[in-house]
């Protein structure tokens, strides 16, 4: 890959970090004066960290069951897309 291609890409990659960012950054929304309730969406994103290595436990036992919650729900979430 040419340095300009790169560098280019690597700019592409930070401006999706950033709308992630943004996007997590607003992921509460008030119900009736009572906390916060999580949209879908922000909660699919937040879901994604199954996927970074730096968040798995080190422990091989609780390993085998990380992130299995949130596999569930992107699949739900992400239903009308995988099956077509």
């Amino acid at each position: 890959m040419e340095d300009g291609t790169f560098v280019a890409f690597c700019h592409f990659l930070a401006d999706v970090f950033s709308l992630f960012s943004l996007l997590l950054q607003r992921n509460y929304y008030p119900t009736s004066g009572e906390g916060a309730t999580e949209s879908a969406t922000a909660k699919a994103v937040r879901c994604f960290n199954i996927f970074n290595h730096d968040s798995w436990p080190e422990d091989q036992d609780e390993l085998v069951d990380h992130g299995a919650d949130d596999l569930t729900f992107l699949l739900d979430h992400f239903s009308h897309i995988l099956t077509r």
